[in-house]
């Protein structure tokens, strides 16, 4: 599989639009007085899906653990707070993992699905911290709490997969040895896309 069919249809027409699909769900919940759902399932799937889009980088970086991908895509594609964020914790372990064994994140966090507001939000913990609403969709608040702004993670992921996929797209700068030839086809028994 070429670079352009990988992005193409696992990360834009599969990850990014399955994400914008919950998401518009969400908001439709909200807007009809119901309580907005799929808060944990978009969290966890941005965070993997970022550990996810490192990974196509690990043979030119040497990068070995799912942490150093997910480090390697937050500091160098997304930029910004999400890069400080990572360097100074240990986000993979805390909120990734934790969403996916305790189904809590470690040592805790509060995750806003809407960035339609520009009014501070409230970070829960003991004690709970008033944070102006950020730049980046990912930080931590001064009670040591996590917080993650889900509508904000997304527009930067998916600007962040853009960028990569330009860099990728010049055969100069595309690492060796990346081959993604064994991967199944969207819809297979089996496949990445198949729904069970």
């Amino acid at each position: 599989m070429d670079v352009h069919t990988l992005f193409n249809t696992y990360v834009f027409d599969w990850m990014v639009s399955d994400l914008e699909k919950a998401l518009e769900a969400a908001r439709t919940e909200r807007d009809a007085k119901r309580e907005p759902y799929g808060r944990h399932f978009l969290a966890l799937a941005l965070l993997q899906y970022s550990g996810f889009m490192g990974s196509l980088e690990a043979n030119q970086y040497n990068l070995t653990t799912f942490t150093q991908k997910f480090k390697h895509f937050l500091v160098n594609w997304m930029g910004g707070a999400y890069g400080i964020i990572v360097q100074n914790n240990d986000v993979y372990w805390d909120f990734r993992s934790g969403l996916v064994h305790q189904f809590f994140v470690q040592p805790g966090c509060t995750i806003i699905l809407f960035n339609d507001s520009t009014a501070p939000f409230t970070v829960h913990g003991t004690p709970s911290s008033k944070v102006a609403r950020p730049a980046d969709g990912l930080g931590r608040a001064p009670n040591g709490n996590y917080y993650i702004v889900i509508e904000q993670y997304l527009e930067d992921f998916k600007n962040a997969c853009q960028s990569l996929y330009a860099h990728l797209s010049q055969p100069k700068l595309s690492p060796t040895g990346a081959d993604y030839s064994g991967w199944p086809d969207i819809g297979t028994t089996g496949g990445l896309g198949d729904s069970g």
